[in-house]
């Protein structure tokens, strides 16, 4: 017994990068974080205005994900990079505004994987040093 898969989705529109993406996270509002192996972070407002570009890694961004979901405000971006570090960013896409907060360290190697609770008092990191990291926001 099988089930038949629906058609393909629609494509929407693309978001270039100067490098290979890494990682991607969506809100529930379209708005997008991205992470590329050009060192940067990207904001991609659900308006389709021009993304906010987050500087501040020295190493491939190879992981990004959203610390809460709270649109309405100012809200927090992670990204894990190949630089051994985590780094959180508050953002608001609405006034295109972005500022560093922390850059987390304490890994030996890269980054590859961050994740948040959904009230955004807890992240985690993962790296290819073989470790775990859990942090408190």
């Amino acid at each position: 017994e099988y089930d038949l898969l629906p058609g393909a989705p629609d494509e929407g529109p693309s978001h270039p990068h100067d490098d290979w993406v890494a990682g991607v996270c969506m809100r529930a509002d379209g708005c997008l974080v991205s992470g590329a192996y050009d060192s940067n972070v990207r904001i991609w407002p659900g308006s389709g205005a021009s993304p906010l570009v987050l500087t501040g890694h020295s190493d491939g961004v190879t992981s990004c994900c959203w610390a809460d979901e709270d649109a309405s405000a100012n809200t927090c971006a992670l990204s894990g990079s190949k630089d051994f570090t985590l780094r959180s960013w508050a953002v608001s896409a609405q006034q295109h505004q972005w500022a560093p907060v922390f850059k987390h360290t304490g890994h030996t190697a890269s980054v590859e994987g961050v994740s948040s609770s959904r009230d955004g008092s807890r992240f985690c990191s993962a790296s290819f040093d073989k470790t775990l990291k859990v942090w408190a926001a």
